[in-house]
């Protein structure tokens, strides 16, 4: 959020992350989206609609995670 794209990339390689990561130099995307907190994560259905909004570190591989995405598909 409002970082440029070399601060954001070191940030990804520090930390490891290999999810998508939306760059927002601007705000406009975290207004839009009520951004509350950072890590922040959307399960989005095929039709594009949030069906989850996750605030803080997912663990993607968890049975919660897992089943929700599962039924989307």
């Amino acid at each position: 959020m409002k970082q440029d794209r070399d601060t954001v990339a070191s940030f990804i390689q520090r930390k490891g992350h290999s999810n998508r990561v939306l760059l927002d130099t601007d705000g406009e995307t975290a207004k839009k989206y009520r951004v509350v907190g950072i890590p922040l994560s959307f399960i989005i259905d095929k039709q594009g609609i949030i069906v989850e909004k996750l605030v803080g570190e997912v663990d993607w591989k968890s049975s919660h995670i897992r089943s929700k995405i599962k039924g989307l598909l």
